[in-house]
């Protein structure tokens, strides 16, 4: 459907962008089907797009009750650790709006292993998706982009590329930034994705974006991988 890329004067108005986005996919996604099912990564660029999301409130006829929530990825953390994925979405978006605490699904970040965490998140993932389907079909998965190409934990070079029937892995705290383990929606479900966002900020990954959205860049690059059959959205702040 489509790989475009919107460029946007600063992060304040690249957030609101992308938040109508969301708030137009919610929309269409509930009318279809019933449900919007949405997963968000974390980092520091979404919690200005958490915000203006959540300051849509009401007004845009968004029906929160229909909305279900997932991570991307998520760092073994305790959940209300500031390094967690989930309190960011939780501070800046969940605490706001009349999501049921029933539609909200953190990964288990509690388990005794970050190998655990990710078998246990797939069963949550698989009840709440559909057992049967070979990847779930997300609505839309907001997704950032490192320097390096990486997406959600999924990092140049690392074995989870290569998962095909898995839909979640884990990755080592070696080399990351913090420096602690992770779990991570895999390749194949991103790729299943009626709709993918990328929120991105700086001149040197907007170039790169434009290198990916235009089939340009030939490196093995995590980002570049992500390539569903839905639509895949570049909101860039400069």
């Amino acid at each position: 459907m489509g790989n475009t890329v919107q460029i946007c004067r600063d992060l304040g108005e690249a957030a609101r962008f992308a938040a109508g986005y969301t708030a137009q996919a919610a929309r269409e996604s509930i009318r279809d089907h019933g449900a919007f099912f949405f997963a968000v990564s974390g980092g520091t660029t979404p919690r200005r797009y958490f915000e203006e999301l959540a300051a849509l409130g009401s007004d845009e006829g968004i029906a929160w009750d229909k909305w279900r929530i997932f991570w991307a990825d998520e760092r073994c953390v305790a959940r209300n650790d500031p390094l967690s994925n989930y309190r960011l979405a939780k501070d800046a978006l969940l605490a706001r709006v009349a999501i049921p605490e029933a539609n909200i699904h953190p990964a288990p970040t509690g388990e005794a292993s970050p190998q655990a965490a990710a078998a246990a998140y797939e069963q949550t993932l698989r009840r709440e998706l559909g057992e049967a389907a070979a990847f779930p079909r997300f609505d839309l998965i907001h997704l950032g982009m490192g320097a390096d190409g990486h997406t959600v934990s999924l990092f140049p070079g690392a074995p989870a590329l290569a998962e095909t029937k898995r839909w979640t892995a884990w990755a080592a705290e070696d080399g990351l930034k913090p420096k602690v383990p992770r779990i991570t929606l895999t390749l194949p479900v991103l790729n299943a994705a009626r709709r993918v966002l990328f929120l991105i900020a700086g001149e040197y990954k907007i170039a790169l974006a434009k290198r990916i959205a235009g089939g340009r860049e030939t490196a093995a690059l995590p980002a570049a991988m992500v390539a569903p059959d839905g639509e895949v959205v570049w909101v860039a702040a400069q």
